[in-house]
């Protein structure tokens, strides 16, 4: 299966995951993740959070996407 959040245009990926309805913060994570090509450490950089906390965020927001999408 092909993994959409990486094989989209950045557009498209951003339009998709914000029609989701996501809460606020896995929405801002998938697209700090794919949509602006971060890596979880400049994430946690950003955010001030460790590295493994953002992986789990990254991974909980991933899975709630999919929900969404079917």
């Amino acid at each position: 299966m092909t993994d959409i959040l990486t094989t989209m245009n950045e557009r498209q990926l951003l339009l998709l995951i914000k029609s989701c309805n996501l809460r606020k913060k896995h929405e801002d994570i998938l697209i700090m993740r794919y949509v602006e090509n971060m890596s979880c450490q400049e994430i946690a950089d950003s955010k001030g959070k460790e590295l493994q906390t953002i992986r789990n965020e990254v991974c909980t927001a991933r899975k709630k996407f999919y929900n969404k999408i079917g």
